[in-house]
C-alpha cells in the first residue's frame, strides 16, 4: 500500500512540475519538510500525554502534501492553467481510487472557472467528473444532481458531445443504483446523439454499458451484440484496458448462456491483454471469470485456485463486491463437495456485502445456489424461501430467463 501511495504522489508531483517548474518544486518541497518537521516535533513532546500512531503521522503529512501543493499552485498559476492542472491530477486521484482528493480538484475547477463560453464548458466537464467520482463513492444522488449540472450547461451551449456524455453518466449512476430502466433510456439516448455526432471512443463505451445491462437483464444475445460492436472501435483506439473489460465481459455473458468453454476463451484474451498492461485489477476480474467457468464444469480445483488468485488482490484493494463475487463461486465449490456448512457461511458472506451494494443479480444468483443447498439438505422451507428470495431480486432487474426456472422450481416445492 506504501508504494502504491509512493506512486500516486510521484505522479501528481510530475504533473505540479509540469505546470508550475522546479522552482515551484522546490519551494513546495521546502515547505512540506518544514512543516512535517515541526509537526514531528511537537507530537514527540506531546508523547508522555497523548500518543499519535505513526500511521496517523503518515496519513496527516500525505493530506498536508496534497493540499499545500494545490494551495501553492493556485496562487502562482494562472486561471485556466491552473484548471487544466486540477482537471490532471483529479484524474490520478481516479486512477488510484483517491476518490476525495479527486472531488476537491474538481469542486476547485468549479470555483475557479470564470465567466464566458470557455469556462463554461470547464465547469460542465467538472460536474461531470464530480459525478463520476460520487457514482464510484457509491453517493448516486449527489452524482446525478452533479451530471444534471453539467448537462443543464451542455445544452445551454448546444454542445452534443457534452450531451451524450452527460446522458452516459447519468446511464451509469442509476445502474449502479439499480435502476437499470432509467440507465437504459439514458444509455439509448447517449448512443443516438454520439452515432449523430460520430464520436466513436462513445459509441464503444455506451455499446459496453447497453451490453451490461442487457446481460444483467437476460437478454444474452443482445448484449452479446452490443459487446461485439465495441471491439472493432476498442482495437482501432489501441485501448487496450477496455478491450480486456469488454473480453470479459463477453466472457461473463457466455456463462450466462451455459457455453463455458468459448467463455473461458474470451477470459483467456481478457487475462493476455491484462497482463500485458500490467494490470492486476482487470487481470483479478478475469482470474474470477475462469473460476465461474471451471465451477460449472466441475473442474472443483482451478475454480478454487482462480478464485483465490482473485480474492488476492481484491482484498489488497479492498473491492468488496468482488470479493461477494468470489464468495458466491467458493460456496458453489464446496456445495459440489458437500461441505454444506461451509457452503452456506460463504453463501451468506456474499449476500451481505451484495446487500450492501446493491447488486441484485448476484443477490439474485446466490440466493438461488442457497436454495439448492437447502434442498440437498431437505430443508424445504429454507429452498422455498430461498427461491422467493431470488425470484425477488432477478424481478427486480427483468431477468425473464432465470423469473421462468424458479418460477418452475417453487411450483415443484408446493
Amino acid at each position: 500500500m506504501k508504494r502504491v501511495k509512493s506512486n500516486f504522489y510521484d505522479k501528481v508531483i510530475a504533473v505540479a512540475r509540469r505546470y508550475c517548474g522546479d522552482d515551484f518544486l522546490k519551494k513546495f518541497t521546502e515547505i512540506v519538510k518544514e512543516r512535517e518537521e515541526n509537526l514531528a516535533l511537537d507530537l514527540k513532546e506531546a508523547k508522555g500525554k497523548f500518543e499519535v500512531s505513526s500511521e496517523v503521522q503518515e496519513s496527516i503529512i500525505d493530506e498536508i502534501k496534497f493540499d499545500t501543493l494545490l494551495s501553492l499552485s493556485g496562487a502562482m498559476l494562472e486561471q485556466f492553467k491552473f484548471i487544466q492542472m486540477c482537471f490532471d491530477i483529479g484524474d490520478i486521484c481516479m486512477t488510484y481510487g483517491e476518490f476525495d482528493k479527486a472531488e476537491s480538484c474538481f469542486l476547485l475547477v468549479i470555483k475557479r472557472s470564470g465567466k464566458g463560453r470557455e469556462f463554461d464548458e470547464v465547469r460542465a466537464k467538472a460536474y461531470v467528473k464530480l459525478g463520476e467520482v460520487k457514482t464510484k463513492q457509491n453517493e448516486i444522488n449527489d452524482a446525478i444532481s452533479a451530471l444534471r449540472q453539467g448537462l443543464k450547461i451542455y445544452k445551454k451551449l448546444r454542445n452534443v458531445d457534452g450531451i451524450s456524455t452527460c446522458e452516459n453518466g447519468l446511464g451509469i449512476a442509476f445502474f449502479e443504483s439499480g435502476r437499470y430502466d432509467y440507465g437504459l433510456t439514458y444509455f439509448n439516448q447517449a448512443l443516438k446523439k454520439a452515432e449523430k455526432s460520430k464520436n466513436e471512443e462513445l459509441i464503444a463505451g455506451l455499446h459496453i454499458n447497453l451490453g451490461i445491462i442487457e446481460s444483467m437483464r437476460g437478454n444474452w444475445d443482445k448484449a452479446i451484440s452490443h459487446f461485439r460492436q465495441a471491439l472493432p472501435r476498442l482495437e482501432k483506439r489501441g485501448d487496450a484496458l477496455r478491450l480486456a473489460q469488454t473480453y470479459h465481459n463477453i466472457g461473463v455473458t457466455l456463462i450466462h448462456k451455459g457455453e463455458y468453454d468459448a467463455a473461458i476463451k474470451e477470459f483467456e484474451r481478457s487475462i493476455e491483454i491484462a497482463q500485458r498492461v500490467e494490470d492486476s485489477y482487470m487481470l483479478a476480474l478475469a482470474y474470477l471469470g475462469k473460476a465461474d467457468a471451471y465451477v460449472r464444469i466441475k473442474d472443483l480445483p482451478l475454480a478454487t485456485a482462480y478464485a483465490t488468485m482473485a480474492l488476492d488482490t481484491f482484498y489488497k484493494i479492498g473491492d468488496r463486491q468482488s470479493i461477494a463475487d468470489a464468495y458466491r463461486i467458493l460456496g458453489i465449490v464446496q456445495l459440489e463437495h458437500g461441505n454444506l456448512h461451509l457452503a452456506e457461511s460463504y453463501f451468506m458472506t456474499a449476500i451481505d456485502l451484495n446487500l450492501e451494494f446493491k447488486n441484485w443479480l448476484n443477490l439474485g444468483e446466490t440466493y438461488y445456489e442457497l436454495s439448492q443447498l437447502y434442498k440437498k439438505q431437505s430443508q424445504i422451507d429454507k429452498a422455498r424461501e430461498s427461491l422467493s428470495s431470488s425470484l425477488k431480486y432477478f424481478k427486480k432487474i427483468k431477468v425473464k430467463s432465470y423469473i421462468a426456472r424458479i418460477q418452475a422450481e417453487l411450483e415443484q416445492l408446493k
